[in-house]
């Protein structure tokens, strides 16, 4: 695997060096060692293809709003831009076929997916937009500190978080709930259906208010699958000078905000 010398790579650098000296360990209980890069047999991707698209998730689902999105995704930390997905151009980052360091799958390095002998281009199918035109990858699964990726449509890999820091100028994992609390001020229900707004956290709990497809949702608290929150309808956020404030109506109680597949609740990560 050629090393670079730019700064972004000066964690892999040392993450090799490690690796030389023996301190790092094949085991379930330590960083696992990385894959060795692969010898592609295909043909080499042009680094400059863009086949990247966050939106592409879409491709698996037909529609958006059924997308299923994990746990949380990867976020960029370091310094670097972080700016729609060409970012994801100068990422290497070792992953396995399972999370078992036994069962190494290969590396994901320049756009492309290097797994044992193939070569294929890093799509879009397991990202999402988290800001404006920022990409970051879904976290689909977590095994202690195993995190589960979908690289391309039918392709999921695992990646341990020891290796993070290391993939270019540093990757965190973010949970949706953590998220939204960085976002709590507007929210909304992904899909286009009435919701149901509750006295309490439970399905049984008393019934306040049906939530329709013009809101807002402030969020005060999360307790497991439930959120508390301030519902606003209709949402006049972007309603303009001339928007009539009294004829909005905020209720406060519970909403379900998630359940196996993910997320109900997203941002509007490019405002009005």
């Amino acid at each position: 695997m050629p090393i670079s010398t730019d700064l972004c790579s000066k964690p892999m650098l040392a993450l090799l060096l490690l690796m030389v000296n023996g301190e790092l360990q094949a085991d379930d209980n330590v960083c696992p060692t990385p894959p060795a890069f692969p010898g592609a047999t295909q043909s080499v991707i042009p680094p400059n293809s863009r086949t990247l698209d966050p939106y592409s998730v879409t491709q698996t689902v037909k529609n958006y709003y059924e997308a299923a999105l994990g746990l949380g995704f990867l976020e960029v930390t370091g310094e670097i831009d972080q700016h729609y997905y060409d970012w994801m151009f100068e990422l290497e980052l070792p992953v396995w076929s399972a999370p078992d360091s036994t069962r190494p799958l290969g590396w994901l390095s320049g756009g492309r997916v290097y797994a044992r002998s193939n070569v294929d281009a890093l799509t879009g199918a397991g990202m999402i937009e988290t800001d404006y035109e920022q990409t970051s990858f879904i976290v689909w699964d977590t095994r202690a500190e195993w995190l589960k990726l979908r690289l391309t449509n039918d392709l999921y890999a695992w990646t341990h978080q020891c290796h993070l820091q290391s993939a270019m100028c540093g990757l965190e994992f973010v949970r949706w709930e953590e998220f939204l609390r960085r976002h709590s001020d507007w929210l909304h229900f992904r899909k286009p259906v009435p919701h149901n707004l509750r006295q309490n956290p439970g399905s049984d709990s008393e019934h306040i208010a049906t939530i329709g497809l013009d809101h807002k949702l402030i969020l005060l608290d999360i307790r497991g699958d439930w959120m508390e929150v301030e519902a606003e309808q209709p949402d006049l956020t972007c309603g303009g000078p001339d928007s009539d404030e009294s004829q909005s109506v905020r209720q406060h109680g519970w909403v379900k905000w998630r359940d196996e597949r993910g997320p109900w609740v997203y941002i509007y990560t490019r405002g009005c």
